[in-house]
């Protein structure tokens, strides 16, 4: 009996520590902050669809679908909301949270087991493997699909790792079902899968992934397709390379957003997590066989690579992006902790189990084992106490939002809405009533010729920015806090109650505010998604000329064909030459001579 409970002690501890860091995946609160979305029933409905490469959800005034390899998931979202009338807390813990946090937990020990590692390695690679900074800071800020990506990655190596020993049906199968599943969370985190398989057992075996690899293209043809159509747009599309991570971060295991999980407050590792690299190579000081050295220099590799373009070497990686298919897809290179981290907890427990074998007694062993162990969960003590500010703090949404859907979706006309400064996931949004982040309106190009200094939203000082919106179909101006910075600074603050007075003092706006915690104000006569206007105005020149009572197109991009215009009234349209001559117009003509700087590198 005695030596039955014993066996079960490190599952209690492993059991109970996981279920304080994530303890609020195992209520019943909402957990759609940060990343994850919150479906309301029109929402629901709407997921219940084909595939569509366009989407306006999340994407101002629409773009291109950039996680389209996520729709046999969301179809699925969709019918267990549409159909079994689950609400999203239910569905986003059935599909994305709670299968993340099984499959880590349990994929990790299993890859232990399949190294023929002992029980010590398994637990500590199960530990280490769940409970760290960067899959904590992941479901914290609802980042759903490489969360599950994260809880399937182990099991995929696997599957892949066998298939390379032995050819069969058996395996074949199987590593296609997950490594599907996988790429279905994500497919770069299936990509980087493939290159630790190949670190972890090079060799002419390799060849027997092919026909695996093969599959898996004809399986993800749904959205690699159109990915590949508009790769180009893609590209140009990406942002800059968010190359925040440093050699020490990765050593560390320490995501530089810990704990508060606010983009662009990053910070260095705190000292007390020299405890990870320490342990990682206090192994090394041992007999070791060759199979920890090779798994030690890959860890080493993947430390690299998950600096990015950050030095040492930095520029190589950017090199290397710059040149391969798809290569931007990796710009963020938070994605090699995964592999990281696994190797990271089969060599802290190679380290542990080395130590602890030098003890005759099995007291003194068990002890130092769990003196480790405590040592490691305590490092991460804001988990233990719950101190995030997103889906592990237990914030609860207001009530509001419900209300305000309430009164929204009663209105079967089109229209959308502006959040300002940004669209909280619990606000009214849907495809066909689209919700903007208001400080996305900036780049817009009429309203930002009306903009000046660092304010987003100085445009509203214009006596014309109401005309600018009811164009852009935009009926409703909803003033909240901001759902990405829980700490406002005075000045942000300031500036919200500036713009909350001028809203409220125009003439222009109904304030719909009464019984909601946040100012809302309603925009009556707002355009269509789709008009049309009797005249347009073609202008070379600069963007003063921009007037909501005059359509206009800018000619001076090199994309003009003069043969469009031949034939077409006078009265329909009007070459504007806005403080410029013929000389100006004439570049106009050039566009099939016009090569964009993408098409040149390619």
């Amino acid at each position: 009996m005695n030596s039955k409970f014993m066996k079960l002690i490190p599952f209690l501890c492993l059991g109970v520590v996981i279920y304080l860091g994530f303890r609020n995946i195992f209520t019943f609160n909402q957990l759609s902050l940060g990343d994850a979305p919150y479906f309301y029933q029109k929402g629901m409905n709407e997921l219940v669809n084909e595939a569509y490469l366009w989407t306006e959800r999340g994407v101002n005034f629409g773009g291109i679908n950039l996680s389209l390899w996520l729709y046999p998931l969301m179809f699925l979202f969709g019918i267990l909301g549409t159909f079994l009338k689950f609400g999203n807390e239910i569905v986003i813990r059935i599909l994305f949270y709670l299968p993340s946090i099984f499959l880590t937990v349990s994929g990790s020990w299993l890859f232990a087991k399949y190294l023929k590692l002992s029980n010590v390695n398994s637990f500590f690679c199960s530990l280490i493997y769940t409970l760290n900074t960067y899959f904590l800071l992941l479901i914290d800020g609802g980042q759903l699909g490489i969360s599950l990506a994260y809880g399937i990655f182990p099991f995929a190596l696997i599957t892949l790792l066998e298939l390379t020993e032995k050819f069969n049906h058996k395996n074949f199968f199987t590593a296609t079902i997950i490594n599907t599943f996988l790429i279905i969370a994500d497919p770069r985190v299936a990509i980087i899968c493939f290159l630790t398989a190949f670190l972890i057992k090079p060799g002419k075996n390799l060849i027997r992934l092919i026909p695996l690899i093969v599959v898996l293209i004809g399986l993800s043809s749904y959205w690699l397709i159109p990915a590949i159509k508009v790769q180009n747009f893609n590209q140009t599309n990406l942002g800059p390379n968010l190359n925040f991570i440093s050699l020490s971060n990765s050593l560390f295991l320490f995501q530089p957003h810990w704990p508060g999980n606010i983009f662009g407050k990053a910070g260095s590792p705190i000292f007390y997590f020299a405890i990870i690299p320490f342990l990682i190579s206090l192994g090394l000081f041992f007999k070791t066989d060759r199979k920890i050295l090779w798994l030690t220099f890959i860890f080493l590799i993947f430390a690299f690579l998950s600096k990015g373009g950050n030095e040492p070497f930095g520029s190589y990686y950017s090199l290397v992006l710059k040149h391969i298919p798809l290569g931007q897809a990796f710009r963020d290179p938070s994605k090699f902790f995964m592999p990281l981290t696994l190797l990271a907890g089969l060599l802290i427990g190679n380290s542990v189990s080395k130590i602890a074998s030098l003890f005759n007694s099995f007291k003194v062993k068990v002890i130092f084992e769990f003196m480790v162990f405590l040592t490691l969960v305590l490092i991460l003590y804001p988990a233990l106490i719950g101190k995030f500010n997103f889906n592990l703090s237990g914030k609860i949404p207001s009530q509001d939002y419900y209300k305000l859907y309430s009164a929204l979706s009663n209105n079967n006309l089109f229209f959308r809405t502006a959040w300002l400064p940004e669209r909280s996931s619990y606000g009214f949004a849907t495809e066909e009533n689209p919700g903007l982040d208001g400080k996305g309106l900036v780049n817009l190009r009429p309203l930002a010729s009306l903009t000046a200094g660092e304010d987003v939203f100085n445009f509203f000082n214009n006596k014309d920015y109401v005309k600018w919106l009811k164009l852009f179909g935009i009926k409703y101006l909803i003033l909240t806090e901001d759902p990405r910075n829980p700490y406002p600074s005075d000045k942000e603050i300031e500036r919200k109650k500036m713009l909350t007075d001028m809203l409220g003092n125009d003439k222009n706006l109904d304030n719909i505010s009464p019984g909601l915690s946040f100012n809302t104000f309603q925009i009556n006569d707002n355009f269509p998604r789709a008009f049309y206007t009797n005249k347009l105005y073609g202008v070379i020149g600069p963007d003063n000329f921009l007037d909501p009572q005059k359509p206009s197109v800018f000619l001076e991009d090199g994309k003009f064909n003069p043969a469009d215009i031949i034939g077409v009234s006078p009265s329909t349209f009007e070459l504007v030459l806005n403080g410029k001559n013929q000389t100006d117009l004439s570049l106009s003509y050039l566009q099939k001579y016009l090569v964009s700087p993408l098409q040149e590198t390619m």
